[in-house]
């Protein structure tokens, strides 16, 4: 196990998330026009824009849909906490 990875200690400390791709009908990343999407923004997932996934149900959206929801998840309308928000744009961490 890599060291950065180490927090991972069983399979509970891992999850599945639901991501959107520009194409739903291939959901591949082998076809380079095919990419992860905000399913609120359409935004593209690419590095440049804040992304985060949410623990509680899992799905992952970007910030500005975070910002145009009240405490529900803006793609699944699931209540969340704050702890259950997961930066995935590291280069963005608060």
């Amino acid at each position: 196990m890599p060291e950065d990875l180490s927090y991972i200690k069983k399979i509970k400390d891992c999850k599945e998330l639901k991501v959107s791709f520009k194409n739903e009908e291939s959901k591949s990343l082998e076809d380079e026009d095919n990419f992860i999407i905000c399913p609120v923004t359409k935004t593209e997932f690419n590095g440049t824009q804040k992304f985060i996934a949410n623990w509680h149900c899992g799905c992952v959206f970007s910030r500005k849909a975070l910002e145009m929801s009240d405490e529900k998840c803006p793609v699944c309308d699931e209540k969340y906490e704050q702890k259950d928000l997961i930066n995935l744009s590291l280069a963005f961490e608060d």
